[in-house]
């Protein structure tokens, strides 16, 4: 917060797409592409950085908001507003990698 108050909800979006999409540099994501109540990862190109046993480990333990759609493509569903919901998905995608 500055002198001019909170910044919009639109500009702490855009902060946490940065945020989002500088993260899945690590995981190797191809494309991340962002609705209104979902984002969808994807591993065209290149192959995940994670042993595929702990991935999907992580998606069973995410079941009610994670969709296996394809073995190169994930879904992680939004509840909450959504640049609450992207930096929850950042720090549980992060803890991938401890």
């Amino acid at each position: 917060k500055d002198r001019f108050g909170s910044p919009p909800e639109e500009v702490l979006n855009l902060i946490s797409i940065l945020e989002f999409k500088h993260m899945l540099v690590k995981l190797s994501s191809d494309r991340a592409d962002f609705y209104k109540n979902r984002v969808i990862l994807s591993w065209e190109k290149s192959s995940i950085k994670i042993e595929p046993e702990k991935m999907l480990k992580w998606i069973k333990q995410h079941e009610e908001l994670v969709k296996l759609i394809t073995p190169k493509k994930i879904e992680l569903g939004l509840k909450e507003v959504f640049f609450k919901s992207i930096s929850y998905w950042h720090d549980e995608l992060e803890s991938l990698f401890n």
